[in-house]
């Protein structure tokens, strides 16, 4: 037994008892090894990658981590596509586009493509409702440029069947 004097009180040990505070004294004390944190970090890139696989390689993960300064693992390829994009070979009246030249009194054609997604939005619903399909697919398709939003598109259950689209 071993009888230690505090401040507040006295604290009596067995000698395993004194085992496990210097064991704890010494744990906190030593550092983890060298690659502890590079290996925790590259568990956490690769679980995610696991976790959602089409969303790729999650390179802004690996950057954010800093895996290829820190850790020296190599940088990760471009992500190629999980999903392929299905290309629109003939346009119908149901669809729509957008082009950051268009103008919105337009009719949303290919030749003459509306200005904003907004008003894509609006058209894409005046045909759901002209036509009484609201279960039939509808697209939007945006073309190269910066499209700005103004304000939140708000879309709902009516707008189930809508697709937004890079042309």
């Amino acid at each position: 037994w071993i009888l230690f004097e505090s401040s507040f009180l006295p604290v009596i040990m067995t000698a395993h008892h004194m085992y496990v505070v210097l064991f704890l004294i010494c744990a906190a004390f030593a550092a983890p090894p060298a690659d502890f944190n590079c290996k925790n970090k590259i568990f956490g890139w690769e679980y995610a990658k696991q976790l959602q696989p089409w969303k790729g390689e999650f390179n802004e993960v690996f950057e954010a981590l800093q895996l290829g300064n820190e850790c020296h693992v190599k940088p990760p390829q471009p992500a190629q596509r999980k999903f392929p994009v299905i290309p629109i070979t003939t346009p119908d009246e149901a669809t729509f586009f957008v082009d950051v030249n268009g103008d919105d009194s337009n009719l949303g054609t290919i030749a003459h493509p509306l200005r904003t997604v907004h008003m894509a939005v609006e058209k894409a619903r005046a045909y759901a409702n002209q036509h009484n399909r609201h279960n039939t697919h509808r697209t939007i398709v945006l073309r190269e440029g910066t499209h700005f939003l103004g304000s939140t598109v708000h879309l709902g259950a009516s707008d189930s069947y809508l697709t937004f689209q890079n042309y």
